[in-house]
C-alpha cells in the first residue's frame, strides 16, 4: 500500500489547485472553447482569482494533467454531477512504484495500487487505517479546491504584472501573470483558516517537508506556521499564472513560490462539463483487509 505516496501526489495536487477559491459575485463563465481571446474586458484580480471554483460551479467537471518540478504528477479529475464533490487522482508509475488510482466517492475510497490480477481495486472506508490516509489525500484536495482562502491570500497581496496573447493548444488565450507578496497577504487575511486550509503546502514550504495536520490547531501553532511560510519567501513574490479564454474559461495555470527550494507546478484542463468519475466495476473490487 502506497498510502504516503497518496498524501505526497495530494499536497502537490492541492498546491496547484490552491487558486480555485470560493466563488464571487462576477458573471458566469460562458461555454468555453476557442475564440478571440483578446476581446471582451480584461480579468480584475478577484475575478481572476477565483475563475477554476467559478468555471467548477458552472460545468460541473474538469479534468487536469498536472505537473511539478517539470515532471507529469498525474492526473485530476474533479466532479460535482452526481450532486456531492467527487475526486478521481491518478499517478504514473514512479521511484516509489505505482501506477496509484484513487477514486473518492460519496459511499468509499477505491484505491487501485499497480495492476494486480483478480480483484485490483480495494473499497476503503474511513473506519479502517488506510482509508482514513486516503481520506486525508483526497481531503487535502477537497479542501483546497473549495476554500476561499487561496483567494484570499491572491487578491490581498497580489498585483496583476502582465497580459499577453497566448495560445494553449489551438486555443486563443490570455496570459495573465499574478504576483503576490505573501507576508503582506497574510497580515491582512484569515491566518488560522489560511493555515487550517493548507496545513499540508504551508508546512511544506515553511519547514521543508509536508506534515500531517494535528486533530487541534493552536493559535500559537498558527502564527508560528505562518511566521515561518512568510519567511521562507525570502522576501520574493509568489507568482501565479492564469490562461484564460474570450469565454472566461481556464486552459491552463501555474505557480511558483520561491522558498528553500523553488516549488513549482503546472496545470493543464480539459474536458470543463464532460468529465465523469464512475466506481470500478462491482467484480473487480475488493473489502479493505482487517488491521491486525
Amino acid at each position: 500500500m502506497r498510502a504516503p505516496t497518496a498524501l505526497a501526489l495530494a499536497a502537490v495536487l492541492g498546491l496547484s489547485l490552491a487558486a480555485c477559491g470560493s466563488g464571487d459575485d462576477t458573471k458566469e463563465p460562458g461555454a468555453g472553447g476557442p475564440g478571440n481571446a483578446g476581446s471582451g474586458k480584461p480579468l480584475a484580480l478577484a475575478e481572476l482569482a477565483g475563475i477554476i471554483e467559478k468555471q467548477l460551479a458552472a460545468k460541473k467537471s474538469f479534468k487536469a494533467v498536472v505537473s511539478a518540478q517539470g515532471k507529469e504528477q498525474g492526473t485530476l479529475t474533479v466532479s460535482t454531477l452526481a450532486g456531492t464533490r467527487e475526486v478521481e487522482v491518478s499517478s504514473p508509475k514512479n521511484e516509489d512504484g505505482g501506477p496509484l488510482h484513487l477514486i473518492g466517492l460519496k459511499d468509499g475510497i477505491y484505491s487501485k495500487d499497480g495492476e494486480q490480477p483478480g480483484k485490483p481495486w480495494v473499497k476503503h472506508v474511513p473506519t479502517d487505517v488506510t482509508g482514513r490516509l486516503y481520506l486525508g489525500a483526497i481531503g487535502i484536495i477537497e479542501g483546497i479546491v473549495r476554500t476561499g482562502e487561496q483567494r484570499a491570500l491572491i487578491v490581498a497581496g497580489g498585483t496583476i504584472t502582465a497580459t499577453k496573447p497566448e495560445k494553449v493548444g489551438a486555443v486563443d488565450t490570455i496570459h495573465y501573470t499574478v504576483q503576490v507578496d505573501v507576508p503582506k497577504a497574510l497580515r491582512s487575511i484569515d491566518r488560522k483558516a489560511f493555515v487550517s486550509e493548507h496545513w499540508a503546502i504551508v508546512s511544506d514550504v515553511a519547514n521543508g517537508e509536508s506534515e500531517p495536520k494535528p486533530e487541534t490547531i493552536t493559535d500559537a501553532q498558527v502564527e508560528n506556521l505562518a511566521t515561518k511560510f512568510g519567511a521562507a519567501m525570502k522576501g520574493k513574490p509568489a507568482t501565479y499564472e492564469y490562461w484564460v479564454d474570450a469565454q472566461r474559461v481556464p486552459h491552463r495555470y501555474a505557480f511558483s513560490f520561491p522558498a528553500r527550494v523553488d516549488t513549482n507546478g503546472d496545470m493543464l484542463y480539459s474536458d470543463w462539463g464532460t468529465a465523469k468519475i464512475t466506481p470500478p466495476p462491482a467484480d473487480q473490487v475488493a473489502p479493505a483487509p482487517p488491521i491486525g
